[in-house]
C-alpha cells in the first residue's frame, strides 16, 4: 500500500473525496449550545470540540461522502 506522506496532495482527495465517514457505534455524541461531546464509551475517551468543530462533525456525519461535505462546508 502507497504511503499517504509519500503522495502529492491531489492524489490524497482523489482516494478521499468518494468516501464517507462514519461514526462507529460506540462513539456517542451530543451537541451543547458552545460545544459538542464525543466520547468513546469503550475506552472512556471524551473529546469536546467548539461549535465549528462541532458543525464540521455534523456536516462530514450527515453527508454522502467527503466531497458533498466539503462543498457544504465551503
Amino acid at each position: 500500500m502507497e504511503s499517504l506522506a509519500m503522495t502529492p496532495p491531489d492524489r490524497h482527495w482523489e482516494r478521499l473525496r468518494d468516501c464517507r465517514a462514519v461514526v462507529p457505534d460506540h462513539v456517542v455524541f451530543r451537541g451543547l449550545a458552545e460545544e459538542t461531546i464525543l466520547l468513546n464509551i469503550e475506552t472512556g475517551q471524551y473529546h469536546g470540540v467548539d461549535r465549528v468543530g462541532g458543525r464540521f462533525f455534523e456536516v462530514i456525519r450527515g453527508s454522502d461522502d467527503l466531497s458533498a461535505a466539503s462543498r457544504q462546508l465551503a
